[in-house]
């Protein structure tokens, strides 16, 4: 809003907001030359901006709207009578649109009030500290806070700093307390809450050595140390990124392991309780003897089952790529997996490592092969298999 923009004018005939009639007075003809103060003071009607024809002011306090403006919101005709000096206006109106009329005109007359004490704030600073850019800033970030304590139900705080081409300013709330409010704000309510901030900012520095300047800012939730939105101010024109959030590694692994790891598989990495993995086979030689005496040998094919169960999880997150590593209890199986059938391991395995990749590849928003899967021993620590992108590398070293 403008808040220090003054003309000096030659009134004439202007609607001003009351609440109810009084008697008729009679006023000397004569002009007057008065000053008046433009703020772009906007009308609501029912929560609905509505478009003037001409624009309201102010003069000694009191905001003056054309009555004109005013009369057609509510389907009245106004006429000016130049003969008899007189403004008439024709149209009935019931006692419930009586009572509506007055509401909206007391509604008015509020938001009159909210502007003429934030031009009395900003009018102060300017007159006190017309010279002192230093003095200002810490002003406004005392007053900041008070002037937008009840925009979307969230408590702002304000931090300013002069740079040498620009305005820093960062704005900050409590994401542990206003985490709900800041996701129920839409695009346009950002755009209007920046807007206005930096409107305000740049009115109470003129005359200022930052007059005009460009600003620049973030939006910034303490709590959770995250920016969640970057903006720009130049020229009474703002631009703004809203910026998308991601979850920290540690919660992620700690979701992955509850949802996916123990939820989906009940931390068996074959797949579940019923599934296993298999060794290669190998061969059993058995002797056998006829009733002659003589030996001969019979040769059979088997492999051993076993599983092995998840016992940790996380996630390291790389300058280009993120690795996962699930630790697993061997718990004797150290020459099983040695010897493990890799093709019919892999069938096994690949659903488990292929949806933990996805969860992290869509959280972080990555391509598959910047994901790297590892299953290590819990006991030693040894890398047992490598994952990455459906490739599968076993190793037998344990």
């Amino acid at each position: 809003m403008k808040l220090l923009n003054k003309k000096t004018v030659a009134l004439a005939l202007v609607g001003v907001l009351t609440a109810g009639i009084g008697t008729i007075p009679t006023y000397a003809s004569t002009v007057r030359n008065l000053t008046a103060t433009y703020n772009n003071i906007r009308v609501t009607l029912n929560d609905h901006y509505q478009s003037m024809n001409s624009e309201p002011f102010i003069v000694n306090g009191t905001t003056y709207v054309g009555l004109r403006d005013v009369a057609s919101l509510f389907d009245i005709n106004a006429f000016w009578d130049s003969s008899s000096q007189t403004v008439i206006l024709e149209g009935a109106m019931s006692s419930q649109t009586q009572v509506l009329y007055e509401q909206q005109i007391f509604a008015l007359n509020q938001q009159v009030e909210m502007l003429q004490a934030k031009i009395d704030q900003y009018e102060l600073i300017n007159s006190t500290y017309t010279d002192n850019v230093a003095d200002i800033l810490d002003d406004l970030e005392d007053i900041l806070p008070d002037t937008y304590e009840d925009y979307y139900d969230i408590d702002w705080y304000f931090t300013l700093k002069e740079k040498s081409t620009y305005l820093e300013v960062t704005i900050e709330f409590y994401g542990d307390d206003f985490d709900d409010e800041w996701d129920d704000m839409t695009t346009s309510q950002i755009r209007r809450f920046l807007t206005s901030v930096c409107t305000d900012i740049l009115d109470a520095l003129e005359n200022t050595d930052l007059d005009g300047k460009k600003i620049k800012g973030t939006i910034y939730d303490s709590d959770n140390s995250e920016t969640m939105c970057t903006f720009e101010y130049n020229s009474g024109t703002l631009t703004f990124e809203e910026t998308e959030t991601t979850t920290d590694v540690d919660d992620l692994a700690d979701e992955i392991w509850d949802d996916i790891i123990d939820g989906d598989y009940n931390r068996y990495i074959a797949g579940s309780s019923s599934t296993y993995f298999r060794t290669e086979e190998f061969e059993i030689e058995t002797e056998v003897e006829d009733e002659d005496g003589e030996i001969t040998y019979e040769y059979e094919y088997e492999y051993n089952q076993f599983r092995l169960r998840a016992t940790d999880f996380y996630i390291v997150e790389g300058s280009s790529s993120y690795s996962f590593y699930i630790e697993v209890d061997v718990n004797g199986n150290e020459d099983n997996w040695n010897n493990i059938d890799e093709t019919y391991a892999q069938g096994r395995i690949d659903d488990i490592m292929d949806d933990i990749l996805d969860a992290i590849a869509d959280e972080y928003d990555l391509d598959d092969d910047d994901v790297i899967g590892y299953i290590k021993c819990d006991d030693t620590g040894t890398t047992m298999l490598r994952y990455k992108d459906g490739d599968f590398r076993f190793y037998s070293n344990l």
